[in-house]
C-alpha cells in the first residue's frame, strides 16, 4: 500500500515470491504479531503509514478465514475508530472502508461499535471529497448487508433527509 505504485507492486511481488501459496497461512501463524504491528502502524507519525495500516487491517477481514481474525476484532476496530477521526482525509477514508468490511465480515462482534460508527459514516457521506463520500456509501452498503432492517431503519431516513 505504498504511495508509489512501483514500490507497492515490487513489494507485493516479493511477498508472493517469498511465501508462495503459504502467505495466508503465515499471516495466520503469526497473527498476534501481525495485529500488534498493524495497530502500532495506525499511530505512526506519517499519514501514509496510517492509511496503509487501515488498508492492511481491512484485508484481514476480507482475505483471511474469520476464525483466525475473530479473536482480534475488538482491538482492530478500536484502532480503526481512532483512525476514523484522523486529521488526514485518506486515513479517515481508509478507516471508513475498513470498518465497513469488518461490519460485513463480523457483524456480531462489530455491533458494539455501531453507535460510534453510524455518525462517522454519515459524516463521511457529507465530505467535500468525492472518494470519501463513495467509501462511506460502500461501507454503509456493507452495514445494510450485515444488519438488514435495523440498518435500513437508521440509514434510509438520513438519506431521504439529505437528498431533499
Amino acid at each position: 500500500y505504498y504511495v508509489a505504485e512501483g514500490v507497492r507492486l515490487y513489494s507485493q511481488e516479493t511477498w508472493r515470491q517469498v511465501t508462495g501459496t503459504e502467505g495466508k497461512a503465515l499471516v495466520l501463524q503469526y497473527m498476534e504479531h501481525v495485529v500488534s504491528y498493524y495497530i502500532e502502524a495506525t499511530t505512526a507519525d506519517n499519514h501514509a503509514v496510517r492509511e496503509a495500516a487501515c488498508a492492511c487491517i481491512a484485508e484481514l477481514a476480507t482475505k483471511l478465514p474469520s476464525s483466525g481474525v475473530q479473536p482480534y476484532v475488538a482491538q482492530l476496530l478500536s484502532a480503526l475508530l481512532q483512525c476514523f477521526t484522523d486529521d488526514s482525509w485518506p486515513v479517515r477514508d481508509a478507516a471508513c472502508v475498513a470498518c465497513g468490511h469488518f461490519v460485513q465480515s463480523f457483524p456480531e462482534e462489530a455491533s458494539f461499535t455501531m453507535p460510534q460508527l453510524y455518525p462517522l459514516f454519515f459524516d463521511n457521506l457529507q465530505d467535500s471529497i468525492p472518494s470519501v463520500r463513495q467509501g462511506a456509501a460502500v461501507a454503509l452498503g456493507h452495514v445494510v448487508q450485515a444488519y438488514a432492517g435495523d440498518a435500513l431503519a437508521r440509514v434510509v431516513p438520513l438519506l431521504k433527509e439529505r437528498l431533499q
